[in-house]
């Protein structure tokens, strides 16, 4: 996968959002701000889901994993301390069905079962499910830890994607993203910061990871989180979870620019 370069101040000082970028200027001024006009018609980094989970129930969940030592090394070829557990599909370390079909693995119902329910129950009814989960795991992040910028996907159109679900998010442990100027991708520069995503403990946070991104954990805990691939578009049901949650997510980014 390409990375550009870096140019310009460190990345972890720049401000919390960077308001003047290009594509953040009609998503900060529309009117409609309904979830699917937005993904339509305008770029939007993150949404911020209003929706809670017992977060402290997950983590101590995850520690006992980590105890276990279930976790495994993740791409080491662009960081360090980085660690995943599949909850469901397949992934490092896991057993596969031999017609390759994605499922809970055992050792996430035996040693997560708050979690599983959870995401099996509630969270496919109320982010309208569309099909059935694809890969879902726990990625741990070390003290000192970090992830180098990349990107996760080369599309042209950006758009909203993986959940992620912050079990916890230990102070300077942060996640900063940059949308490169498309006149010249081969370097990024402070001009194309985007803004540092808001994670907290128990807050759910959809991603454009089509976006470069870069996580460090500049702290003495290990940070969780679990990332939830799947097809998930609202419904009559869930349309005004989707709305408020955008609503409040261009809320919350013209608020942090402020910060």
């Amino acid at each position: 996968m390409f990375i550009p370069d870096y140019l310009g101040d460190d990345q972890w000082s720049l401000e919390n959002v960077n308001t003047k970028h290009y594509k953040l200027k009609a998503l900060l001024t529309t009117e409609d701000a309904s979830y699917e006009n937005i993904l339509k018609k305008h770029y939007t980094p993150w949404v911020e889901l209003d929706i809670q989970y017992s977060w402290q129930t997950w983590l101590a969940e995850a520690k006992r994993v980590d105890e276990l030592g279930l976790f495994v090394s993740h791409r080491e070829d662009y960081g360090k301390g980085w660690r995943s557990f599949v909850l469901h599909g397949t992934g490092e370390g896991e057993t596969k069905k031999d017609d390759g079909e994605m499922f809970w693995q055992e050792s996430a119902l035996e040693n997560c079962p708050a979690m599983v329910q959870w995401l099996k129950q509630t969270f496919a009814t109320r982010l309208n499910l569309k099909g059935e989960f694809q890969r879902v795991r726990i990625m741990a992040l070390d003290p000192g830890g970090y992830i180098e910028l990349h990107r996760d996907n080369e599309k042209e159109i950006h758009d909203v994607g993986p959940i992620n679900l912050a079990i916890n998010n230990p102070v300077g442990c942060k996640f900063v993203m940059f949308y490169p100027n498309s006149f010249d991708k081969t370097k990024l520069t402070d001009e194309d910061y985007i803004g540092r995503v808001p994670f907290a403990e128990g807050k759910a946070i959809q991603l454009d990871v089509g976006n470069y991104h870069a996580v460090r954990n500049n702290s003495d805990e290990t940070r969780y989180h679990i990332i939830v691939h799947g097809n998930f578009w609202p419904n009559e049901k869930t349309k005004d979870l989707y709305d408020t949650s955008m609503r409040n997510t261009i809320g919350y980014i013209k608020g942090y620019a402020r910060i």
